[in-house]
C-alpha cells in the first residue's frame, strides 16, 4: 500500500485523535514523510509540508529522533523554528502513521495567542474541505473497484465506505455550524438578531435536552451529569437559542474537561433562570479568560481551546444571553471551570414585539451532532440524522 493510501485509510482515524486539540498539525508516515498538513499550517507558514520528508525541513538529528520515537511508540517533545517561525513540537505515534502538532511560540518560548479572523475562518474551511476531499478520493476509488466486480469484506466497507461518510458528513456539520455561527455574530453585533419566542418550561426544555444527549453520551463515554429541579420553571426564551448554548458550553467542557464529569445544572434565582456548565478539568489561565469571550480568541497555543472552530462560540454565546437581556459569565481555576448563563423570565414588551419565525438551522441534521461536531469522533456521522 502507498504512502497516499495510508493516509487515506487513516483519515478517520487521524481526525478523531486530533479533534478538540492544537490545529497546527502535519500526518506523516512512520518513514517521516508527510502525509497530510491542515489548512491552518499551511496558512501560518505560508508553505505546504505535504509530500516533503522531515529531514527537507528539519534538522537532521532531530527528525531522525523523530522517527526513532515513533519507531518505539514514543512520543517525542522537541523545538524548532520553520520558515522564520519558532514552534514546540510533539509528536502522536499511532499504527500506521504519527501525528506532530505544532504549537507557536516566541523566541523566548512562551506560547501567543492567534487572532486573526481571516484566518480562523479561512483555516477552518480549508481543513474542512481537505478532509472531504481526500474522504472523496478515498470513496469514489472503492466504489470503482467494487464495481469491477472486487469483493468488500464487512471490514473494507467499515474502512473504505462508511469512514469516509462519515468523515465527510461531520466536515459539513463543522461547516453549517461555522456558516450559522458567523451569520448570527454579524446579526447581532448589527442589532437585528431575531428571537423565536415562546412560553415554556426551562425544566422540561433541559430534561428533554439531557434524554437526546444521552444516546450520544452513552456511545461516546461522556459524564454528563444534569440537576433539574422537579418544580416547572416557566419562562419566556428561544428554545433554539438556548439549545445552542447549552450544547457549546458542554461540547468546550468535553474538550477542556479531560474525561472528568460535567455537571448541568438549572436554578432559579428572584426572576432569574439560571444554567450553569461545570467541568473539572484543568482551568482557563488567567490571561486566556480576560480575552476568551472576544470573537475570534482563543486559548494560548500550549493549552486547549475554549473557542473551539473559528473562535465565534463563546461570543456569540454571549450575544444570545444579552439579547435575552441576560447575562454569561465564566469562572475558572484550577479544579476547573464554570459557565452561568442567566436569563430573564419574563422579557420586555421591546424583545417581545422583535420575534421571528426561524427555519430550523441544523438544516435537518441531528442539532446534538451539530453543535458537538468539533469534540465527537467521526463514527457518529454515519447518518445525516437519525
Amino acid at each position: 500500500m502507498s504512502a497516499g493510501q495510508t493516509s487515506l485509510l487513516t483519515l478517520g482515524k487521524a481526525y478523531d485523535l486530533l479533534r478538540g486539540g492544537e490545529d497546527f498539525y502535519f500526518l506523516c508516515s512512520a518513514s517521516g514523510r508527510v502525509l497530510l498538513t491542515t489548512g491552518s499550517l499551511k496558512l501560518f507558514l505560508e508553505e505546504d509540508l505535504t509530500g516533503r520528508n522531515l529531514n527537507d525541513f528539519l534538522p537532521d538529528t532531530l527528525a531522525a529522533n523523530i522517527i526513532a520515537a515513533s519507531f518505539h511508540n514514543e512520543s517525542y517533545d522537541f523545538r524548532c523554528e520553520l520558515f522564520g517561525k519558532h514552534f514546540r513540537g510533539v509528536t502522536e505515534p499511532n499504527d500506521e502513521f504519527m501525528v506532530i502538532a505544532l504549537f507557536p511560540v516566541s523566541e523566548d518560548g512562551k506560547a501567543f495567542i492567534r487572532k486573526n479572523s481571516a484566518q480562523f475562518i479561512s483555516r477552518e474551511i480549508s481543513d474542512q474541505l481537505s478532509m472531504m476531499s481526500a474522504s472523496l478520493d478515498l470513496l469514489s476509488r472503492n466504489v470503482e473497484l467494487s464495481a469491477k466486480g472486487q469483493p468488500l469484506s464487512a471490514d473494507d466497507v467499515q474502512k473504505k465506505i462508511k469512514m469516509p461518510i462519515s468523515v465527510i458528513n461531520q466536515s459539513i456539520m463543522r461547516l453549517m455550524r461555522l456558516s450559522r455561527n458567523m451569520l448570527d455574530c454579524a446579526l447581532y453585533e448589527n442589532g437585528v438578531l431575531p428571537l423565536h419566542l415562546s412560553e415554556g418550561d426551562m425544566g422540561a426544555f433541559c430534561r428533554d435536552l439531557a434524554r437526546r444527549l444521552d444516546i450520544v453520551g452513552r456511545k461516546a463515554q461522556l459524564d454528563i451529569q444534569w440537576v433539574i429541579p422537579d418544580e416547572p420553571i416557566v419562562c419566556v426564551f428561544d428554545e433554539e437559542k438556548v439549545e445552542r448554548m447549552v450544547l457549546n458550553l458542554i461540547s468546550n467542557a468535553i474538550r477542556s474537561g479531560r474525561g472528568a464529569p460535567i455537571v448541568v445544572e438549572l436554578s432559579e434565582r428572584d426572576s432569574q433562570v439560571v444554567i450553569t456548565v461545570t467541568d473539572h478539568g484543568g482551568g482557563i489561565a488567567s490571561e486566556t479568560m480576560s480575552t476568551a469571550m472576544n470573537k475570534h480568541a482563543l486559548a494560548p497555543a500550549d493549552q486547549t481551546s475554549t473557542a473551539g472552530g473559528a473562535g465565534f462560540g463563546l461570543a456569540l454565546l454571549r450575544g444570545f444571553a444579552a439579547r435575552h437581556g441576560g447575562t454569561f459569565i465564566m469562572s475558572s481555576n484550577a479544579d476547573g471551570t464554570s459557565a452561568r448563563i442567566s436569563l430573564p423570565k419574563n422579557l420586555d414588551k421591546e424583545r417581545m414585539a422583535f420575534n421571528a419565525v426561524r427555519p430550523d438551522y441544523a438544516g435537518g441534521f441531528d442539532h446534538i451532532l451539530l453543535e458537538l461536531s468539533t469534540v465527537l469522533g467521526s463514527e457518529f456521522y454515519q447518518k445525516k440524522a437519525e
